[in-house]
Parts: C-alpha cells; sequence; structure tokens
C-alpha cells in the first residue's frame, strides 16, 4: 500500500501548478520579442533565439531528465527541474544583456521535463481512482498555459517592464519548489541503469 503524506488533491494540485508553471514559461517570452531588438541591441532574428534555446534544451532535457528520475528518483527529478527553471527565470530577469537572457532561457528549458515527469510521480502516488483525473489536469496545464501566458506577459511588460514576466516565473516556481518539498512525496519505484 501507498503511504501518500498529503491529501491526492493537493499533490495533484501542486504538479498540476508545476506543468502550469512550465507551459507559461515557453509563452510568456512570446509578446517580448518585437521590443528586445530594441532593448537589447540585437537583431530580430537574434531574439528569435530566445524562444529557440528553450525549446532546444527542452528538447534535449526531457528524456535525459525523465530517464534520471526513474532510476534516481521522481521528486528528486521534479526539484531539480523546478530549481534549474527557478535559476533561469532569476538570470533572465537580471539579464542586462543578450548573453546573460540567453542563458537564463537555456536554463528555462529545463521546465519542459515538469510535464512527463510531474506525470510519473502522479502514477507512482495516487490511487489508481484518482490517476485518469489527476493526468488530464496535468495534460491541460499546457493548453492553460499557451492561452494565459501571452495575455500576461504582455499585461506584466507593460505596466511594470520584461523582467517583471521573469520575475513573477521565478517567484511562481521558487514557491513550487517549497510546495513539492512539503507536499510531494518520495516514490520508492526505481529502474536500473
Amino acid at each position: 500500500m501507498r503511504v501518500v503524506p498529503a491529501p491526492p488533491w493537493l499533490i495533484t494540485g501542486v504538479i498540476a501548478l508545476s506543468g502550469l508553471a512550465a507551459s507559461l514559461n515557453q509563452t510568456l517570452v512570446i509578446p517580448l520579442l518585437p521590443g528586445f531588438p530594441r532593448a537589447l541591441g540585437i537583431t530580430g532574428d537574434d531574439a528569435g533565439w530566445l524562444i529557440t534555446v528553450t525549446l532546444m534544451i527542452g528538447a534535449v532535457s526531457v528524456p535525459v531528465m525523465s530517464r534520471l528520475a526513474d532510476m534516481y528518483g521522481k521528486r528528486r527529478a521534479l526539484l531539480t527541474s523546478l530549481i534549474l527553471l527557478t535559476v533561469g527565470s532569476v538570470i533572465s530577469a537580471f539579464g542586462a544583456d543578450f548573453v546573460t537572457l540567453l542563458i537564463g532561457r537555456g536554463f528555462s528549458g529545463f521546465g519542459m521535463t515538469l510535464i512527463p515527469i510531474g506525470i510519473s510521480v502522479l502514477r507512482d502516488v495516487l490511487p489508481s481512482n484518482r490517476l485518469g483525473t489527476a493526468v488530464a489536469l496535468q495534460s491541460a496545464t499546457l493548453s492553460i498555459g499557451g492561452a494565459i501566458g501571452m495575455p500576461l506577459a504582455g499585461v506584466l511588460n507593460d505596466t511594470l517592464g520584461w523582467s517583471s514576466v521573469f520575475w513573477v516565473t521565478a517567484g511562481v516556481t521558487a514557491a513550487l519548489v517549497i510546495a513539492t518539498i512539503v507536499f510531494v512525496p518520495t516514490t520508492p519505484i526505481r529502474t536500473g541503469g
């Protein structure tokens, strides 16, 4: 029998919010792209790399981190991804130049691993009668984040400036690190290397 220290709805909520943060991270920068050439002294093509680098790191990190999660612990991998997303957001917020912002966005690419690893954690810790709904909610966070990310970024950029977008992401993901530590249990299931 599985021991779940927090109610299933709370574990599901923390993991779903992590997936939402990952999805928001991908879309929040899109409305900022037209302003980056002027703000950073770069070309429009260079600004496109702020999305491309995140997608490239995400494409590589998803299979690697998912395998590491199976071998060394899903909660540990979930926390690592959240911490890297937080670090990337802080670096991006401080990014006064293109290279710093590019490095921050690269670290943020690790956020893409939150959805598959989150689904794996849900599979391990939730009772079977709650699993379908929880996985559906986690999967829906991709669409929800895409729908609210761009308008949210526009409002934050217009009122507080472009770095505020990254500060909000950093604050949310830092809170999710704490929530994961407190509420998401360690799963005993491991696979060999």
